[in-house]
């Protein structure tokens, strides 16, 4: 019964600092790529601080989701498409996430 008492506090506790996380302290763009197919996403930081994050691509009409880790920078624009490994699409939901802050969602038109 105490396990259980702890482990419902804990939980209580971490459902309570994800409710108060920061917003994702990020900007983000898309344009066409120009050496290959789909887009290019464009991350900004609004903060003076690098930090990781995972970017999640999910296309919902073939059925695939597909995780990278990237790393922010705020000293130079990251960009992320088929240069670097990553491939988007019209239509793809996009989200950011990190530990420290909510999660960003946003979708590339169509």
């Amino acid at each position: 019964m105490k396990k259980i008492l702890i482990s419902l506090c804990a939980f209580s506790a971490l459902s309570a600092g994800l409710a108060n996380a920061a917003d994702f302290p990020a900007t983000v763009q898309y344009r066409k790529a120009l050496t290959g197919p789909g887009y290019v996403v464009m991350i900004n930081t609004t903060i003076k601080e690098d930090f990781p994050a995972i970017m999640t691509v999910k296309n919902s009409d073939i059925g695939t989701e597909k995780r990278y880790e990237i790393f922010l920078s705020w000293r130079h624009k990251n960009q992320y498409g088929p240069l670097e490994g990553v491939t988007v699409y019209g239509g793809d939901e996009i989200t950011l996430g990190n530990n420290n802050y909510s999660n960003v969602n946003f979708s590339i038109p169509k």
